[in-house]
Protein backbone atom coordinates (compact mmCIF):
# COMPACT_ATOMS: atom_id res chain seq x y z
CA UNK A 1 0.00 0.00 0.00
CA UNK A 2 1.00 3.84 -0.33
CA UNK A 3 1.36 5.71 2.18
CA UNK A 4 0.14 8.95 1.17
CA UNK A 5 -1.84 9.60 3.79
CA UNK A 6 -5.16 10.40 1.54
CA UNK A 7 -7.65 8.10 1.51
CA UNK A 8 -8.06 6.05 -1.83
CA UNK A 9 -10.76 8.32 -3.55
CA UNK A 10 -8.67 11.35 -3.17
CA UNK A 11 -5.75 9.69 -4.96
CA UNK A 12 -5.16 10.62 -8.72
CA UNK A 13 -2.32 8.50 -10.01
CA UNK A 14 -1.33 8.44 -13.30
CA UNK A 15 2.31 7.83 -15.38
CA UNK A 16 4.09 10.60 -13.77
CA UNK A 17 3.70 9.51 -10.64
CA UNK A 18 5.18 5.96 -11.84
CA UNK A 19 8.08 7.23 -13.67
CA UNK A 20 9.00 9.49 -10.06
CA UNK A 21 8.82 6.46 -8.24
CA UNK A 22 5.88 6.90 -6.20
CA UNK A 23 4.31 3.37 -7.43
CA UNK A 24 5.72 0.35 -8.85
CA UNK A 25 3.55 0.14 -11.54
CA UNK A 26 1.04 0.53 -13.94
CA UNK A 27 -1.34 -2.51 -12.68
CA UNK A 28 -1.03 -0.88 -9.41
CA UNK A 29 -2.23 2.47 -10.53
CA UNK A 30 -5.41 0.72 -12.25
CA UNK A 31 -6.06 -1.35 -9.05
CA UNK A 32 -5.92 2.33 -6.62
CA UNK A 33 -7.82 3.91 -8.84
CA UNK A 34 -10.44 1.22 -9.05
CA UNK A 35 -10.56 0.43 -5.62
CA UNK A 36 -11.16 4.87 -5.10
CA UNK A 37 -13.90 4.63 -7.60
CA UNK A 38 -16.09 1.67 -6.14
CA UNK A 39 -15.43 3.03 -2.41
CA UNK A 40 -16.55 6.46 -3.45
CA UNK A 41 -19.57 4.94 -5.07
CA UNK A 42 -20.09 3.01 -1.89
CA UNK A 43 -19.83 5.58 0.01
CA UNK A 44 -22.17 8.21 -1.95
CA UNK A 45 -25.20 8.20 -3.74
CA UNK A 46 -25.35 7.49 -7.64
CA UNK A 47 -24.14 11.23 -9.09
CA UNK A 48 -24.55 11.68 -12.99
CA UNK A 49 -21.96 12.98 -14.89
CA UNK A 50 -21.90 16.71 -15.63
CA UNK A 51 -23.47 16.22 -18.97
CA UNK A 52 -26.29 14.32 -17.89
CA UNK A 53 -26.73 16.28 -14.93
CA UNK A 54 -27.06 19.35 -17.02
CA UNK A 55 -29.55 17.54 -19.72
CA UNK A 56 -31.43 16.71 -16.40
CA UNK A 57 -31.31 19.90 -15.15
CA UNK A 58 -32.38 21.60 -18.37
CA UNK A 59 -35.15 19.02 -19.14
CA UNK A 60 -36.90 19.99 -15.31
CA UNK A 61 -36.08 23.72 -16.46
CA UNK A 62 -37.95 23.03 -19.14
CA UNK A 63 -40.89 21.29 -17.86
CA UNK A 64 -41.14 23.84 -14.69
CA UNK A 65 -41.43 26.67 -18.14
CA UNK A 66 -44.11 24.79 -19.69
CA UNK A 67 -46.28 24.21 -16.70
CA UNK A 68 -46.06 27.88 -15.73
CA UNK A 69 -46.80 28.42 -19.56
CA UNK A 70 -49.64 26.18 -19.15
CA UNK A 71 -50.80 27.94 -16.21
CA UNK A 72 -51.11 31.33 -17.67
CA UNK A 73 -52.40 29.93 -20.86
CA UNK A 74 -55.09 28.60 -18.40
CA UNK A 75 -55.53 31.92 -16.79
CA UNK A 76 -55.47 33.98 -20.00
CA UNK A 77 -58.24 31.84 -21.28
CA UNK A 78 -60.49 31.93 -18.20
CA UNK A 79 -59.97 36.14 -18.24
CA UNK A 80 -60.83 36.02 -21.81
CA UNK A 81 -63.97 33.43 -21.19
CA UNK A 82 -64.96 36.27 -18.41
CA UNK A 83 -64.81 39.33 -20.51
CA UNK A 84 -66.57 37.84 -23.35
CA UNK A 85 -69.45 36.61 -21.16
CA UNK A 86 -69.44 40.50 -19.75
CA UNK A 87 -69.83 41.25 -23.71
CA UNK A 88 -72.82 38.91 -24.51
CA UNK A 89 -74.54 40.23 -21.35
CA UNK A 90 -73.29 44.30 -21.97
CA UNK A 91 -75.00 43.29 -25.66
CA UNK A 92 -78.33 41.54 -25.10
CA UNK A 93 -78.45 44.24 -22.08
CA UNK A 94 -78.05 46.91 -25.14
CA UNK A 95 -80.55 44.99 -27.22
CA UNK A 96 -83.36 44.85 -24.83
CA UNK A 97 -82.87 48.31 -24.25
CA UNK A 98 -83.31 49.17 -27.91
CA UNK A 99 -86.28 46.85 -28.37
CA UNK A 100 -87.80 48.52 -25.30
CA UNK A 101 -87.21 51.94 -26.71
CA UNK A 102 -88.48 50.73 -30.15
CA UNK A 103 -91.68 49.33 -28.43
CA UNK A 104 -92.25 52.60 -26.71
CA UNK A 105 -91.35 54.67 -29.69
CA UNK A 106 -93.63 52.50 -31.70
CA UNK A 107 -96.62 53.01 -28.97
CA UNK A 108 -96.12 56.52 -29.23
CA UNK A 109 -96.19 57.00 -32.67
CA UNK A 110 -99.04 54.80 -32.91
CA UNK A 111 -100.71 56.50 -30.25
CA UNK A 112 -100.12 59.57 -32.27
CA UNK A 113 -101.37 58.25 -35.87
CA UNK A 114 -104.78 57.14 -34.37
CA UNK A 115 -105.34 60.65 -32.77
CA UNK A 116 -104.56 62.33 -35.97
CA UNK A 117 -106.94 59.61 -38.06
CA UNK A 118 -109.67 60.55 -35.33
CA UNK A 119 -109.30 63.59 -35.48
CA UNK A 120 -110.27 63.83 -38.94
CA UNK A 121 -107.96 66.85 -40.48
CA UNK A 122 -105.95 66.03 -43.59
CA UNK A 123 -103.20 68.40 -42.26
CA UNK A 124 -102.67 67.17 -39.16
CA UNK A 125 -102.93 63.39 -40.76
CA UNK A 126 -100.26 64.38 -43.40
CA UNK A 127 -97.63 65.79 -40.49
CA UNK A 128 -98.50 62.57 -37.86
CA UNK A 129 -97.23 60.63 -41.32
CA UNK A 130 -94.65 62.39 -42.63
CA UNK A 131 -93.41 62.41 -38.62
CA UNK A 132 -93.93 58.97 -37.42
CA UNK A 133 -94.16 56.84 -40.49
CA UNK A 134 -90.59 55.18 -39.71
CA UNK A 135 -91.75 54.02 -35.75
CA UNK A 136 -95.46 52.83 -36.36
CA UNK A 137 -97.13 49.76 -36.74
CA UNK A 138 -97.92 48.43 -40.66
CA UNK A 139 -101.33 48.28 -39.01
CA UNK A 140 -101.95 51.73 -37.79
CA UNK A 141 -99.80 53.13 -41.22
CA UNK A 142 -102.62 51.15 -43.59
CA UNK A 143 -105.22 53.00 -41.36
CA UNK A 144 -103.52 56.68 -41.53
CA UNK A 145 -102.87 56.34 -45.27
CA UNK A 146 -105.88 54.76 -46.24
CA UNK A 147 -107.74 57.79 -44.26
CA UNK A 148 -105.43 60.68 -45.88
CA UNK A 149 -106.47 58.83 -48.93
CA UNK A 150 -110.74 59.69 -48.43
CA UNK A 151 -109.98 62.25 -46.81
CA UNK A 152 -108.03 64.04 -49.88
CA UNK A 153 -110.76 62.50 -52.07
CA UNK A 154 -113.72 64.13 -49.77
CA UNK A 155 -111.60 67.61 -50.17
CA UNK A 156 -111.73 67.62 -54.13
Amino acid sequence: RLSTGYPPKVLRLGPSDLIAGHINDMDTVTYLYDAGMAQAASQAPFQPAPKQKRLAEARARAQAEAAATAEANAKAAAANARREEEERRAQAQERQKAAAAATAAREVADAVLRSAVEGGALEELRAALETHQEAASADVLRLARDTRERLRRAAK
